[in-house]
């Protein structure tokens, strides 16, 4: 028997080496994705090769067992399989037996972004357990999109009238997304080098980002600048002289941000996650769970939806008993 418990350091698999999405566990980690570069790792994690090298670009070289998709292997008793999440490239979503049961963590799935991608993968499963990071209003039908056509006319205004723009957003998977956006109208696109490399790797593995090049003294005054959104970064504040500045939201929580941010003049919510049409979809027809449990700071709003839509749900709050499986 294992109980999953929640911790402000992810999931814990009580009764096993292995943990959730957790950056300090003293056992293995299943780490997800690379969208969070400038988090410290000091676990061992199970991931895939393209998350590492993503990891790798930003400085984080944790010890690593690098799978591959579809490819089941075991750790201890427990049998596992990484799965496609279609947000990120080398995102993943881990397929976990033991015993007579099993479970599906799919913390972040995503149908609709970067064009090249592996599409999401899912199995049928008695549990489920997924990340609630955005409340049920952030992830109606049609948001993600109104969002990107917005910031589309944006971007075209800007760049008519000759003013020079500014995107600060998170360097994995929202910089990929937005330098494609932006290159297929025929605009050009300088971007950081962090984010550069990053591209490269998206395009080693066959994604197709269009044409763009490294932010420099020497860079194209009239291209669209894509900066990475970190207070880790103390250069930023250089590289916002002058134009004007935007603000991918990534993250719904993200309220405080450094005070050289005082010029930007538009922010725009990119979701990370599938909208709940999308997801409720993908729980019917392709998990099929007895029980779907919710973790992350939206928890009870997507609890109460879902229950709501007759759904068998159950939160999966911190320090709440541990659900046994």
């Amino acid at each position: 028997m294992v109980e999953i418990r929640s911790t402000d350091d992810g999931l814990l698999l009580n009764g096993s080496i292995l943990c959730l999405d957790s950056y300090h566990s003293k056992h293995i980690s299943f780490l997800s994705s690379a969208l969070y570069p400038f988090q410290n790792i000091d676990a061992s994690i199970i991931t895939t090769e393209e998350t590492q090298r993503i990891l790798q670009t930003f400085r984080r070289r944790p010890k690593a067992l690098i799978c591959q998709y579809n490819r089941p292997f075991s750790l201890g008793k427990l049998h596992l399989e990484l799965l496609p999440s279609g947000g990120v490239l080398g995102g993943a979503s881990l397929y976990v037996e033991t015993g007579d049961s099993n479970f599906i963590y799919a913390p972040m799935l995503q149908t609709r972004m970067v064009p090249g991608l592996p599409s999401i993968q899912l199995k049928p499963a008695k549990i489920m357990v997924m990340n609630a990071p955005y409340p049920p209003d952030m992830l109606e039908a049609g948001r993600r999109e109104a969002e990107v056509s917005r910031f589309l006319e944006r971007i075209k205004k800007d760049y008519r009238s000759g003013k020079r723009l500014t995107v600060l957003c998170h360097p994995v998977s929202t910089a990929q997304e937005i330098t494609q956006i932006v290159a297929d109208e025929g605009i050009p696109v300088v971007v950081h080098p962090s984010i550069y490399q990053v591209n490269k790797i998206y395009e080693a593995c066959g994604v197709k980002l269009g044409p763009y090049s490294r932010f420099g003294r020497r860079s194209n005054e009239e291209a669209v600048i894509i900066l990475p959104h970190s207070r880790y970064l103390r250069v930023l504040p250089k590289m916002l002289r002058g134009g004007r500045v935007v603000y991918m939201v990534q993250n719904h929580l993200e309220t405080r941000l450094p005070r050289y941010y005082t010029n930007i003049e538009d922010k725009f919510f990119f979701s990370q996650k599938a909208s709940f049409i999308d997801i409720q979809r993908a729980i019917r027809d392709d998990v099929k769970p007895k029980v779907i449990l919710v973790f992350g700071p939206y928890t009870k709003q997507i609890v109460d939806s879902l229950d709501s839509r007759q759904f068998p749900v159950r939160p999966l709050f911190q320090n709440n008993q541990p659900v046994l499986f």
